[in-house]
């Protein structure tokens, strides 16, 4: 999957994760950002270790974005709690 699929999919899984927690306006834009950086960051750690395959759209360059935007937000809002 190419830099731009996994910025939409980052996109979307911190869309996603930031509305499944009720977060508001500002927490919404953090969760995005996080998200599109844990999938580009997943999606290139892959390439970088020699998986070249990972590269076209197939589902495991779509679950690896997956899971490297949920493990940064998972991350991100264990560290940084945020208490209503």
């Amino acid at each position: 999957m190419s830099l731009l699929g996994w910025i939409v999919i980052g996109l979307v899984i911190g869309f996603f994760a930031s509305m499944r927690m009720h977060s508001s306006e500002r927490t919404t834009l953090i969760d995005v950002g996080i998200g599109t950086i844990g999938a580009v960051m997943g999606g290139s750690i892959i390439t970088t270790f020699g998986h070249n395959d990972v590269a076209g759209i197939n589902l495991p360059s779509q679950v690896l974005a997956v899971v490297g935007a949920a493990a940064l937000l998972l991350a991100y809002h264990a560290t940084f709690r945020v208490v209503r």
